[in-house]
């Protein structure tokens, strides 16, 4: 079931199981639709779909079932006729389970006997369905990384048609009129060609960033010095913010396994310490060490205002698209998770003693020969 391609075959598969091997014929889920207001039905069993045509929909608040979803509680109904509250008053079904599944939705087996449902089925069933929980998230991550590919993949192709020639077309024109014009105009002409040149330059930086998240290009991890890439990034973060106070502790030598992008990885979590603080009272501790051989472990730590702890996870989503003033988020993090990933690493965020956080970025150490 884990394996399942989308929802629907998850789905499928779970009744079906909930047939063949638990011997529950009359078994039906239903998922939350996305305005979150309906349970509409997905899968049933061959039984369940016999008995009951056209499957209900359950909206808020009219049923036993949306009750259950809602308050995430499982609920055993020993005899329907009891319970004027239900769906369908004229229901051929006497006993019933009904059992959340997360925030996805419910699964109801149902009986036409009363008091038909033992404790042992009551367990099968709530495993059942925690199997079926876990193939839902893997399933909900899967559509929500195809949406980000298809986002990037989309901007890459405006990049490299649309901007990237329309850059082209500029610098030609632009280079006509630095041969027909002297003086100041010339000097004018010649700075579109360069701003040109500089925009083709970050063009290529940022498809080969896209290319390299949507998996177009494959990446070539070779043993680069950490040191001067944590540099160059610590001097354009402090020449942008003077009053920064900087504490760096980054042996020369210390080499990781990585590519030409680990600036941009190391730049991405210094950016996001400083913009959701103020520099002013600011300071940043970096340091980097090689606790054993096959690891290079670097620490970002600032004194600002931390991230709560159920945002450490979540900042690094690919699902992100905001967050609090303090705590970052959006395509930045979310980019040095997947370059970490990429290099066989790990990224993570912890409190830091002195108040903030300390963001600690794992890679693989490259071995010299």
């Amino acid at each position: 079931m884990i394996q399942a391609p989308d929802r629907a075959a998850a789905c499928e598969t779970a009744v079906q199981r909930a047939d063949d091997v638990l011997g529950l014929p009359v078994t039906t889920i239903w998922l939350v639709d996305d305005a979150g207001e309906r349970l509409e039905p997905v899968a049933s069993t061959e039984a369940a779909r016999e008995m009951f045509d056209p499957m209900p929909t359950f909206a808020a608040g009219n049923s036993l079932s949306w009750r259950a979803f809602d308050k995430g509680e499982a609920r055993v109904i020993a005899d329907l006729q009891d319970h004027p509250e239900r769906h369908n008053p004229e229901t051929a079904l006497r006993s019933e389970l009904i059992i959340p599944i997360g925030e996805y939705g419910v699964m109801n087996v149902g009986s036409v006997e009363p008091d038909d449902f033992t404790d042992n089925d009551l367990l099968l069933a709530r495993l059942l369905v925690a199997n079926l929980e876990v193939a839902l998230e893997r399933t909900e991550r899967e559509r929500t990384l195809e949406r980000h590919t298809e986002r990037m993949e989309f901007f890459n192709s405006i990049l490299r048609h649309d901007v990237l020639n329309g850059v082209t077309i500029i610098k030609g024109r632009a280079r006509f009129l630095a041969d027909d014009l002297e003086g100041e105009s010339a000097r004018d002409a010649e700075t579109i060609i360069q701003w040109g040149e500089d925009i083709e330059a970050i063009i290529h930086r940022v498809r080969t960033v896209l290319e390299t998240l949507t998996g177009e290009a494959e990446t070539d991890l070779q043993p680069v010095d950490i040191a001067p890439a944590l540099r160059s990034e610590l001097d354009r973060i402090e020449s942008t913010y003077p009053e920064l106070t900087v504490d760096t502790r980054v042996p020369d030598g210390t080499k990781v396994l990585a590519n030409d992008l680990l600036g941009e990885v190391l730049g991405n979590v210094l950016t996001n310490a400083v913009d959701h603080n103020d520099p002013a009272d600011l300071t940043l501790e970096v340091s980097a060490e090689r606790p054993d051989g096959d690891r290079v472990v670097v620490r970002i730590a600032d004194d600002g205002s931390g991230v709560p702890d159920d945002r450490k996870e979540a900042i690094f989503g690919r699902s992100e698209t905001g967050a609090g003033p303090s705590t970052g988020s959006g395509f930045g993090l979310f980019f040095v998770d997947a370059m970490l990933s990429e290099y066989g690493g790990d990224v993570a965020v912890e409190d830091n003693d002195r108040g903030g956080a300390t963001f600690v970025l794992e890679f693989r150490a490259a071995h010299a020969g």
